[in-house]
Order: C-alpha cells, then structure tokens, then sequence
C-alpha cells in the first residue's frame, strides 16, 4: 500500500501525479503486510516549479534611434536568458538589431535548480525601422517684406510634422504650411518629422528664408500754396532709409526725374499727379503718390471768427474772394451747427452771415464752433468746394 505524507500526488497502488505534489519535497510510504507481519519503507521524491516562458504581449515596433528596451517588461516570468539580434541580456538596442521584420528574438526558461528538467521556450519577431529619411522645401528663398512662403515635404506624403518657422511663431503643424514673414532678416526653418509608427527625425531647410525690408517712400513740398505766378515747387524726399534707395519721379504727364530732392517749375495751373517710386538694392519697392495743385492766380480769405455784437467790427463772417480768377456766379454758401441743422444759406457772394438764424433774428445764437460749406468756380470752369469750422464769438 503506497501513500503520501506530505502530499496528494500518491495514489494506493503506486502511483504519482506531480501536478498534485508540492514543489519540493514529497515523501512517499509503502506499507506490506504478510499476516500480523508488517513492514514499511519510505523514500523522497523532489518536484521542480515549472516556469513558463510566455510573454505577456507584442513588442515593437521600434526605430533605429529609439533607446534600450528591457525586455523582461514582456515575460510573464522574468529572469529567463533572451537571445536574437541587438540582444544583450535583457536589453534589446534597436541600433544594434537588423532593419526590418527579420529580428527573431528568443526566451528561454527552466525549473530550478536543474536546467534540463523542466525547459520552456517562446519566440517573438521585433520590427526595427530606419530613422526616416525627410526633406523640406519652399517655394521661394528671399523676397520683400511681407514674404509668404509655403514648405512642404515632398520625401514623406504620411505620418505628422510640425515647423519651427524661426521667426519668434508658434510651431506650425501639417506636411505642408504656409507662412507670411512680415519682419525684415533672416529665418532658419526646421521640420521636426514622426512617421506613422512614430519614428522621428528633424530636417532643416537648407537655405535660410531671408527677407528684404522694403522702403517706406514719402515726400513732401513747398510752398503749400502753388500759384501759377510762383510755380517752382521744391520737393523734399522723406522716404526711409533714404540712402540705401534709388528713386524715380514722376511729375503728371509732364517727364520722370531721378533727383534724390529734385525743383520743378510747372507750366501751367491745374493739378499734377506726382508719383514717387522708391527702389533698394534688393529690387524691394515702395510708391507714394500726392495730388500737386497748381491754382490760378487768385485769392480767398474766410474768416475763423467773427463777433456778431453790432459794434461795426467783424460782425458778420464772409469770405473775401480776390476779384480776378473767379467765377462768382456759381456761387453758394451754408453754416450750420454742431447737429447738422442749417443756421444760414446763401447763393449771394456779396452776403454774409450775422450770427442769428437764417439772418433773420433779432439776438445772435450762442457762442459756439459752426461749420460752414463752401461752393464756388474758378474761371477755368473748375468747382471748388471748401469746409471748414468758424467760432461765434460774443
């Protein structure tokens, strides 16, 4: 009769199951009987753990320039010897192993402390992928200010990127953006690249994107009152940086100057068109036009103020015309008040306004700023109209 002291993996007649033994130890009694006559014996029989060599999940992929990775993160049981390409110890390096899908790695285990007994093995296939290759590009180099570029990548058509424009903006998302530089100097652009299985590398645009800046052109002239009596104009270039520019002038339908401050005499009255065109060295351009009038030789004063108080000095606002250059039959004149209501209107240019409502009331309105509106022709058959704001003063 056999049976089992310290265990259940021994069964009446001899037999042992070590799945229902204890590891270690297990002691085992065999009873025989031959009438009162008894004897027994005893003997040991040792049960190793079993270690399984499954691995809990998938590893990879990776990239080439991805750091060690421990593999023992994937055994159920760790502790077990690995072995494959880019393998030391527990540590598969990426760099180390083959590109591609061809990287078998293996893990084997054994019951302890005999290595033979109870072996356990498994196999995984880890795909290591190249850093990705990646160019940029741009559609253009340099220009003037502002400068809209567009970069692309035309090396990768999948996975994200995202741009360091270097020009003090926020990083910029998508394989193709595009960017308006509005600022003058030069820009390094990089590409920070991640494929669709995260693999990532950086790419920076072989040229940097410089931008000129463009002048800022503008002029000025006097006098501010042309007649044809005195018609020379000096005209005073005020366009920044003044040196570093060429300039082209061009006055009415008359010729085109190259003078940096240039003096012109104009033949005759009306209005030029005088056009400045200021150029860098870059080729960046900059155009200010302002309108020149040449005027009859003819005069026009409107007073500013006037005090309606019938002591016989300035009671009533008129403007005083020269009388030669202008055409007073067409002629018309409207004050009004700070809301718009009509206070005065005449066609009559010998006729002024004495401060009461439509001439006809008996106290001047209250002191205030009005606005009057000037109609009238100049004997070129020109119609000029004027506005502007005269104080009632009491």
């Amino acid at each position: 009769m056999f049976s089992g002291v310290n265990n259940g993996a021994t069964t009446p007649n001899g037999g042992f199951n070590p799945s229902f033994g204890i590891v270690g130890d297990n002691l085992v009694n065999y009873t025989v009987t031959s009438g009162p006559c008894i004897a027994y014996a005893q003997t040991t029989i040792t049960i190793e753990k079993f270690i399984s060599a499954d691995l809990s999940q998938y590893a990879g992929p990776y990239c080439r320039n991805d750091a060690p990775i421990n593999l023992n993160s994937i055994a159920q049981n760790p502790g077990g010897v690995w072995a494959g390409p880019g393998v030391v110890g527990s540590l598969f390096t990426p760099a180390n192993a083959n590109i591609g899908n061809n990287n078998v790695i293996t893990y084997l285990t054994h019951s302890m402390p005999t290595a033979s007994l109870c072996p356990d093995t498994s196999a995984i296939r880890i795909r290591v992928n190249e850093i990705p290759n990646v160019t940029v590009v741009s559609n253009t180099e340099k220009g003037c200010a502002p400068v809209e570029v567009i970069f692309n990548t035309p090396s990768a058509n999948t996975g994200t990127g995202q741009w360091n424009l270097g020009d003090g903006s926020g990083p910029v998302s998508g394989l193709t953006v595009t960017h308006l530089y509005t600022t003058p100097g030069s820009y390094t652009v990089s590409f920070n690249y991640q494929d669709e299985i995260g693999c990532s590398t950086q790419a920076f645009l072989s040229v940097p994107i410089t931008v000129y800046e463009v002048p800022k052109a503008n002029f000025s002239y006097s006098p501010d009152e042309i007649t044809i009596a005195t018609p020379e104009v000096q005209f005073t270039n005020l366009s920044t940086v003044l040196g570093h520019n060429t300039y082209q002038w061009q006055m009415g339908n008359l010729y085109q100057l190259n003078d940096i401050n240039p003096k012109v005499v104009f033949p005759q009255a009306g209005d030029y068109e005088v056009v400045l065109t200021a150029t860098t060295i870059h080729g960046c351009k900059d155009v200010v036009s302002k309108m020149v009038q040449v005027k009859n030789d003819y005069g026009i004063y409107i007073p500013s103020s006037f005090s309606p108080n019938f002591d016989g000095l300035n009671d009533v606002f008129i403007p005083v015309f020269s009388p030669y250059g202008l055409d007073l039959k067409t002629y018309e004149m409207e004050v009004f008040d700070r809301w718009g209501h009509s206070m005065f209107h005449t066609k009559d240019f010998t006729k002024g306004w004495d401060g009461t409502v439509l001439n006809k009331g008996d106290e001047p309105l209250k002191q205030d700023v009005y606005v009057y509106k000037l109609r009238y022709k100049d004997i070129d058959g020109k119609i000029h109209n004027k506005t502007g704001h005269v104080t009632l003063m009491k």
